[in-house]
């Protein structure tokens, strides 16, 4: 089978692992990134397109779908994996499903746009596409109503992945074990969801707590 995988693709534990694992199960997979559409040399241009990025409206939008068009047109794909489609416009899915009538185009999306805590404009696309997509995967039981509702033509779950080459028992150095060695460990973002009081009473019971996570969050 041929897959196409699209997503922002900066990160080696999304998009691009997904890639890697269709290829691991025989499948001829390639990946479509757009986070190199915002980047720039020229300062003045960077802000720009970090603008289009942030805000997802610009020449730039329409150019990477313009361009993921021409991929699926030249690849022709028999399975679209559209990770966290923020970027991908609903006339875009339309017409790959009109260029390649037979070609199934699945989402996944691992937060919740349903969560108050998002800017409007970071889903106003995505939600428009959600019932073009033939299967929408999702990572929070309570998001299989919610998906529906916004009429989905299928939800399903699909959580979090396993990475052998990522995840293994390392032996720490004493160096390594002042900074890493504690009883808990959070590693993610922070959102309003009630993992902050969680994280507040596992330092009250006594325990250590370590968090790491992106920078300047």
């Amino acid at each position: 089978m041929k897959i196409l995988v699209v997503g922002d693709g900066h990160s080696s534990i999304h998009e691009v692992a997904a890639t890697k694992a269709f290829r691991k199960l025989g499948h001829q997979s390639k990946l479509f990134c757009w986070h190199t559409y915002f980047k720039s040399k020229n300062l003045f241009l960077d802000i720009y397109y970090r603008a289009q990025n942030k805000f997802i409206f610009g020449p730039k939008i329409n150019d990477l779908n313009k361009d993921l068009i021409k991929k699926i047109i030249k690849f022709k794909p028999d399975l679209i994996f559209v990770y966290r489609g923020t970027h991908v416009k609903p006339k875009t899915i339309s017409k790959i499903k009109f260029i390649l009538p037979s070609c199934k185009v699945f989402g996944y999306n691992n937060d919740d746009p349903f969560s108050s805590g998002h800017p409007y404009w970071l889903w106003r696309l995505f939600m428009k596409c959600i019932p073009l997509y033939d299967l929408m995967f999702v990572y929070r039981h309570h998001n299989l109503k919610d998906f529906m509702k916004k009429k989905a033509n299928s939800v399903a779950l699909l959580r979090s992945w396993f990475i052998p080459e990522l995840n293994f028992k390392i032996k720490l150095s004493k160096k390594e074990k002042l900074k890493y060695e504690c009883d808990v460990v959070f590693v993610g973002h922070y959102e309003n969801d009630g993992r902050l009081e969680c994280l507040e009473e596992i330092v009250k019971k006594g325990h250590n707590l370590r968090i790491f996570g992106p920078p300047n969050e």
